[in-house]
């Protein structure tokens, strides 16, 4: 039985390609280039804002656009548009995405976490509303707030509003807003 198998591994080697004389390894594929992402800046953990802080948020001056969406972790639409912001903050690092998340405070630790994580949001700012009822926040808030969600706001570096989004997200509306909000 021995014999056999040096015959064995010999017929497979010719059959793949090989030969008697010159064994040559494999050829490895060729590496597949890694996609360049400019990084973010650090964020830091989400912070937790009442009406005025929100208000404040909103219509300060920064050094650069900002994109804020509103979600809720029992939207779908909500939930459907995430994949996109992701992409969104992959593709421009030079625009600040703002997560502001409106579920009940009840929920920030164990189902809002854990959405952020899911869609891979950990490297954008995140804004919880700080109550158990966030309407009246959101209603004293934001101007002209529409009562729901998913809500985007486009936001120039002096602090105005440029587009509202009160739907779902679309890709080229968005970069649209952008590019007049810089």
């Amino acid at each position: 039985m021995r014999p056999l198998i040096p015959s064995l591994i010999l017929a497979v080697g010719l059959a793949c390609g090989g030969t008697e004389e010159d064994p040559k390894p494999p050829a490895r594929p060729a590496p597949v280039p890694v996609p360049t992402v400019v990084a973010r800046k650090a964020v830091g953990p989400p912070k937790l804002v009442d009406a005025t802080r929100l208000r404040q948020e909103l219509s300060r001056s920064a050094e650069r656009p900002r994109v804020y969406n509103f979600w809720a972790t029992w939207c779908p639409p909500c939930l459907a548009e995430m994949p996109l912001l992701r992409q969104f903050a992959i593709a421009h690092p030079e625009i600040d995405l703002v997560m502001v998340n409106v579920d009940a405070k009840a929920l920030h630790e164990a189902r809002v976490q854990h959405v952020i994580r899911e869609n891979a949001l950990m490297d954008v700012a995140h804004l919880f509303i700080d109550a158990d009822d966030p309407n009246p926040i959101l209603r004293e808030a934001v101007p002209s707030w529409p009562e729901q969600i998913p809500l985007t706001l486009v936001v120039d570096r002096n602090g105005r509003e440029v587009e509202r989004f009160v739907e779902s997200l679309d890709n080229a509306a968005l970069l649209e807003a952008v590019a007049r909000a810089r």
